[in-house]
C-alpha cells in the first residue's frame, strides 16, 4: 500500500505488517488481505466490502467508524483494540479470539462470530440484529446499554459475565452455559429459554 492511494480493487495485499501507522479513508473492494498483521494502529474512516482477510492480527490498535460488508476474517486475533462505530454486516469472524477489546457505539446486523473467544471485553451502547455467537466463549466480559435483538447465543459458554441494562428481544440461549453470570436491569422474559436456566455459581 502507497500513502497516496486510498482505494484498493480486486488486489492482493496478503501479509502485509503495518506498524505505528495511521490509516484513514481508504476504501477496500474486493481485495486478499489474508495474514495482515497490524500493532499500534489507527484506523479511521475505512470501508471493506467482499474483501478475505482471513489468519490475520491486530494489536493495542483503535479502530473509528469501520464498514465491513462481506468479510471473513476468520481465525484472527485481535489484542487489546477499541472498536469504535463498527458498522458490519454479512460478515464472519469465525474461531477469532478478541483479548482486552473494547467495541462502543457498533451497529452489526446478521453477522457470525462462530466458536469465537472473548476474553475481558466490554461491549458498550452496540445495536446487534440477528448476529450469530454460537459456540463463543464469553470471559470476564460485559455488556452495557447494548440491543441485543434476536442474537443467537446457541451453546455459548459465559464465564464471569455482565448484562447491564441491555434489551434482549427474542435473544436465543438454548443450551448456553452460564457461569457466574449476572442480569442487572435486564429483562430476562424477553429472551427464549433464558429465565428457565440455571446460572451457576463457582
Amino acid at each position: 500500500m502507497t500513502e497516496a492511494q486510498n482505494s484498493f480493487t480486486n488486489q492482493q495485499l496478503d501479509s502485509q505488517i503495518l506498524l505505528n501507522h495511521k490509516l484513514a479513508n481508504l476504501d477496500f473492494d474486493n481485495c486478499s488481505l489474508q495474514f495482515f498483521k497490524a500493532i499500534n494502529c489507527i484506523a479511521t474512516n475505512l470501508n471493506l466490502d467482499h474483501c478475505l482477510a482471513g489468519f490475520s492480527y491486530a494489536g493495542d490498535c483503535i479502530i473509528d467508524h469501520l464498514k465491513i460488508d462481506t468479510i471473513f476474517f476468520n481465525s484472527s486475533n485481535f489484542n487489546d483494540c477499541t472498536f469504535n462505530n463498527l458498522n458490519a454486516q454479512l460478515s464472519t469472524f469465525g474461531s477469532s479470539t478478541f483479548q482486552n477489546c473494547k467495541f462502543t457505539k457498533s451497529k452489526l446486523s446478521e453477522t457470525s462470530f462462530i466458536g469465537s473467544m472473548f476474553y475481558n471485553c466490554f461491549f458498550e451502547n452496540e445495536d446487534y440484529f440477528f448476529i450469530r455467537f454460537p459456540s463463543a466463549t464469553f470471559i470476564n466480559t460485559t455488556f452495557k446499554n447494548c440491543r441485543l435483538k434476536k442474537v443467537i447465543f446457541r451453546a455459548a459458554k459465559f464465564h464471569n459475565c455482565t448484562f447491564d441494562n441491555c434489551t434482549l428481544a427474542d435473544a436465543v440461549f438454548h443450551r448456553a452455559k452460564l457461569v457466574n453470570t449476572k442480569f442487572i436491569n435486564t429483562d430476562l422474559n424477553q429472551a427464549a429459554n433464558l429465565k428457565a436456566m440455571k446460572i451457576k455459581d463457582e
